[in-house]
């Protein structure tokens, strides 16, 4: 019967995450479930530099005004409004 143990891979070595077989030479099939790509951020920011580029003027014009028509502000408790 085939059993199952999880393990992380460092170089040539196992590192057990959970318990640990109790047999200590033995035949072992490793599947790599996920691997972790490291990226430097620069096709990010080529694709950032690209929409900035643009120069599209936004969908609701003027950020400020949007914000100050659309901004709705609660009183505060045992605050009067100014």
């Amino acid at each position: 019967m085939l059993q199952t143990y999880k393990a992380r891979l460092y170089g040539n070595s196992l590192e057990w995450l959970s318990e640990r077989p109790e047999v200590t030479d033995a035949e072992v099939h490793v599947t790599v479930l996920e691997t972790k790509k490291v990226s430097d951020g620069t096709a990010m920011a080529a694709a950032l530099q690209q929409f900035a580029d643009l120069k599209q003027p936004s969908s609701f014009g003027d950020g400020l005004t949007w914000q100050q028509e659309t901004r709705l502000d609660r009183e505060l408790p045992e605050r009067e409004a100014l």
